[in-house]
């Protein structure tokens, strides 16, 4: 007999209040990676720009569809290669070859979901060239802000400035996304963007 019975509320306090933590733990996983590993940063710009270049290009649902895939793919080939060099750093302290053939292995996979991701975004500008060139101007007039934030972008990742610029920073940034609101084609890409920016300016902190 199946029981219908619905949890007490101190049962579903508790398991909200689990799930709420795997949350919290995935999320700092992912701030983890973006602090500490130089590859997931340029994969995060890398990123960054392939938003802003579909949120400003028409581009067909399908497509939209791959660009989402191919990013996911990337953060989370990486996010796994530095759990798995995590756990061998924890358990093996001394030089082993099977420890350094499992770090390989799982570089190794992030390269190809790279190399994979590169070659579909290669795909995507040959098939959809007319479509680009359509959107020619709203692509060029976006460059004086897509540029800076870029750069802004950079420094966030890379160098450790003073604290007291982080606001001016992350004002900056944000100014610059919001500038290319009006020429976003997808709200969707822009909300992602923000996502992103906002990330790296956390993981800054």
């Amino acid at each position: 007999m199946v029981d219908f019975t619905f949890p007490s509320a101190p049962s579903l306090s508790r398991s909200l209040s689990k799930l709420a933590k795997s949350f919290q733990s995935a999320f700092f996983g992912i701030v983890y990676t973006l602090q500490t590993q130089r590859n997931m940063k340029i994969h995060f710009l890398c990123a960054l720009s392939v938003l802003i270049f579909a949120m400003l290009v028409p581009f067909d649902f399908i497509t939209r569809i791959a660009l989402l895939f191919c990013i996911a793919q990337v953060f989370s080939a990486e996010i796994l290669n530095t759990a798995i060099e995590a756990m061998i750093d924890l358990f093996i302290k001394e030089i082993h070859p099977l420890a350094k053939i499992a770090k390989d292995a799982a570089a190794g996979a992030v390269l190809i979901c790279a190399i994979t991701s590169a070659l579909i975004f290669a795909l995507i500008l040959y098939t959809d060239i007319n479509t680009i060139l359509a959107a020619k101007k709203n692509l060029l007039s976006a460059l004086w802000f897509f540029i800076p934030l870029v750069i802004l972008q950079v420094g966030t990742l890379f160098f450790h400035l003073p604290k007291s610029y982080n606001l001016f920073r992350a004002a900056g940034s944000m100014l610059l996304l919001f500038s290319l609101l009006p020429k976003s084609t997808d709200l969707v890409f822009f909300v992602l963007a923000f996502i992103l920016i906002s990330l790296s300016e956390y993981a800054s902190l």
